[in-house]
């Protein structure tokens, strides 16, 4: 079954559409479903860091306020109609639901244009776009009693308001709670006003509530009451969106939120409605706020660039412990087999923290954390989170899996997704983000190696897992991954941009989307941006902070040129390299330059570099196969597959054998061809089938068609066989080359322990 959820654009209708995503996705773990949501909304940050597909479109409603800027509406509407209906067709959903608001109008619009069938919460029943869409739906889950027969269709049902798992009704005789009231995008003060004033039909007496006000948190201010334990209501895209617990009241007061002109109107009668009704409970995703501003906490950024305090060794915003107190806590990770997850886990093991962690299969990752003296199990379970103080959950979670997330919840357990703790630690410290198409990890790990010698101690993050590096110091280097839109959420202090180019089609409908996330990455960098001036877009991106370019172009500000970096035309270090491809001197190039910057005498940047010996799975030496030396690479992409291929020729053999291994079907449907034009510049080539990863089997395709595309290339349907394949092949002097995402890596390493 394929579900598509539109909607968006604020907290009030964010929320909703996050609840049912995670009780759909928990009741059908193998269904799809896709959310779609306002191109610049927060949509952008909480969707992917909740684990769902997203599309966003370009829209905004009527302005009663401001009318002229109403006069761009009749070329929006329907650019954004024709957005919805590529949505539509390209993802071919069984249903639709719509969640309020002008937001969804164009995925409902183009469901009615292509007769698919479509549902509308329903949270105010005087809504425009409820209104407007009403006829034809074929069902409605309205949220108040008064609505069932305000709001007709043939299958109208009080559902109630959508909340996220782990809600239960309060038990008899708990504890006392607190009750922090928020209000809405307009209705703060009457919100808080009606509820100040029925406190005895809350049955909270006046003498024992306090009475203060909590507006949304900033960077550097703080919001909420400090020991809340309970929240409710609503709240606007700067606060939290439906917080709530069991047992907490939700309230609409007579005329909060009107309009301006029409007090009157059917928006003021659903919440009427809603005041005589009531409604139990509530939804927190901890939507629409910050990572910092969820704790209610103050993030420190360092200062500007240069040689000042803020950039000695150990100086500027300290490390956040993931509690205040830094006190050790139990840490319980889910899918800590994967690269990044278990990055995470050394690093808090590293920093005194119990750790534990589950997944659904061991590996060898599994056995060398259980090795490290981190408790690790098979498969999930909701007993895990038992006596947690956080459970992190890698976005690929599922099935088991959600019920375990639902049970740290319930719990009281703090919950973060693996992007919103790396978008907190990167916050709360000294950072530097590396992001990027190609490069994130081989720069990332060079620059953890000079802040190294530097004397920094600096935690080094990065995506491969092996290479991590937990510090003591108060600078952290972290690879910052745009594959599923979470980059949104990172604020580093300090950040670098590699490359554009179009990549992870499963996330991205285009090159522009790509392009638009790392301009949203280099805006909110306040401090130095580095970015390489030989990649087009990247050059043309404006930056938050002070902008520095570095590479082989003639105008960049750090320049690479026979053996030298050169700023504005003087010598800055000799550059000499150990490891092999001229995209490796380009990469060295922007890490001297963002130490530089900094603060790190070039002559030990330039040291650093020198000693570097290369990323896991970057061009690397597993062995020698029958005299042959046999090297690994992660390339999945032409770009990669390009200039790893060339990086490989400068080791001196006769020939460059590849077997490649093409990664999910969706890269190799977007990129086929050009992997085949990619795969030409070898001597040899053998493909195996496609890795999957998370994606199911589509049918029909097989990597048969890229080998076919490339002369002389041999399909290998399994490792079995492309052993063979290269048996056939390889000859003295010859060198050969796994590559892929996926498990050839295995291949490689069979091939080296057999001699």
């Amino acid at each position: 079954m394929r579900l598509l959820i539109s909607g968006g654009g604020t907290g009030g209708h964010l929320s909703p559409a996050l609840a049912v995503a995670q009780a759909f996705r928990a009741a059908h773990p193998e269904a799809e479903l896709l959310l779609v949501g306002r191109e610049g909304g927060p949509e952008e940050r909480l969707v992917p860091a909740h684990g769902f597909a997203l599309e966003t479109v370009r829209v905004r409603g009527f302005n009663r306020d401001a009318q002229l800027k109403n006069l761009a509406l009749p070329v929006l509407l329907p650019a954004a109609l024709v957005r919805g209906l590529g949505i539509v067709d390209r993802f071919r959903p069984d249903v639709v639901m719509g969640v309020g608001g002008y937001v969804m109008a164009p995925a409902i619009a183009a469901a009615r244009l292509r007769g698919v069938p479509y549902v509308l919460q329903i949270s105010e029943a005087g809504g425009l776009a409820n209104r407007l869409f009403r006829p034809g739906a074929a069902a409605a889950c309205v949220t108040f009693p008064g609505d069932v027969d305000a709001f007709r269709t043939p299958r109208t049902l009080l559902t109630g308001y959508p909340l996220r798992p782990g809600f239960r009704r309060r038990v008899p005789n708990a504890p006392a709670r607190r009750l922090l009231v928020m209000g809405g995008s307009q209705g703060a003060r009457r919100l808080n006003q009606a509820v100040w004033g029925a406190l005895d039909a809350l049955g909270l007496p006046a003498d024992r509530v306090q009475r203060r006000h909590a507006g949304p948190a900033r960077r550097g201010r703080p919001g909420g009451l400090p020991g809340r334990r309970r929240h409710v209501l609503r709240a606007d895209r700067r606060g939290p969106a439906d917080g709530g617990r069991a047992g907490d009241v939700r309230r609409r007061p007579p005329g909060a939120q009107r309009r301006r002109a029409g007090a009157g109107g059917r928006r003021g009668a659903g919440r009427r409605r809603g005041a005589d009704a009531g409604h139990a409970g509530g939804h927190s995703p901890d939507a629409d706020r910050g990572p910092a501003a969820r704790h209610g906490r103050g993030v420190r950024r360092a200062g500007p660039p240069g040689r000042g305090r803020g950039h000695r060794p150990g100086a500027g915003g300290g490390r956040r412990e993931p509690r205040p107190g830094g006190r050790p806590l139990r840490v319980h990770l889910m899918g800590i087999g994967g690269s990044q997850v278990s990055g995470l886990a050394r690093v808090f093991a590293a920093r005194g923290h119990t750790v534990s962690g589950c997944d659904v299969r061991e590996s060898d990752t599994t056995r060398a954390l259980a090795a490290e003296g981190v408790s690790v199990a098979v498969g999930h379970d909701p007993a895990h989170a038992a006596g947690q103080d956080l459970v992190v959950y890698s976005t690929a979670v599922r099935g088991d899996g959600v019920g375990e997330v639902e049970a740290a919840r319930a719990a009281g357990v703090r919950v973060r997704s693996r992007p919103e703790l790396l978008a907190e630690l990167i916050e709360g410290s000294q950072s530097i983000s590396v992001a990027g198409s190609h490069g994130k990890t081989t720069i990332t790990t060079m620059l953890g190696d000079v802040l190294v010698a530097a004397g920094w101690d600096p935690t080094v993050l990065v995506g491969d897992g092996a290479s991590t590096r937990p510090g003591r110091g108060r600078w952290l280097v972290a690879e910052a991954d745009e594959s599923n839109g979470t980059l949104a959420l990172y604020r580093p202090s300090h950040g670098v941009l590699t490359n554009v180019e179009f990549d992870h089609p499963d996330h991205f409908r285009d090159v522009d989307e790509v392009d638009a996330l790392f301009r949203r990455y280099l805006a909110v960098v306040p401090g130095v941006s580095v970015v390489c001036a030989d990649d087009e877009r990247a050059a043309a991106m404006p930056a938050g902070g002070r902008r520095v370019t570095y590479g082989f172009a003639p105008g960049a500000g750090y320049r690479y040129e026979e053996g030298r970096v050169l700023r504005g035309g003087d010598a800055v270090a000799d550059l000499r390299l150990a490891v092999r491809g001229r995209h490796n001197l380009q990469n060295a190039t922007g890490a001297l330059a963002m130490a530089v910057e900094l603060g790190i005498e070039p002559a030990v940047a330039a040291d650093a570099l020198a000693a570097f010996r290369g990323a896991h799975r970057r061009l690397e030496r597993l062995g020698t196969w029958r005299g042959l030396p046999v090297y690994d690479d992660y390339a999945v992409h032409p770009t990669e597959v390009r200039v790893t291929v060339a990086a490989a020729r400068e080791l001196g053999c006769r020939r460059v054998l590849v077997v490649f291994q093409p990664h999910r079907y969706t890269r190799f449907a977007a990129l086929r061809d050009a992997l085949a034009e990619a795969l030409r510049d070898a001597d040899g080539v053998v493909v195996t089938e496609i890795y999957a990863a998370s994606e199911p089997d589509p049918g029909g395709v097989s990597a048969a068609e890229l080998a076919a595309r490339v002369p002389g290339a041999r399909f290998a349907p399994d490792f079995g066989a492309a052993r063979e394949r290269l048996e056939e092949l390889a000859g003295a002097g010859d060198l050969v080359l796994v590559m892929g995402a996926g498990d050839i890596r295995r291949l490689g390493d069979e091939l080296a322990h057999a001699g």
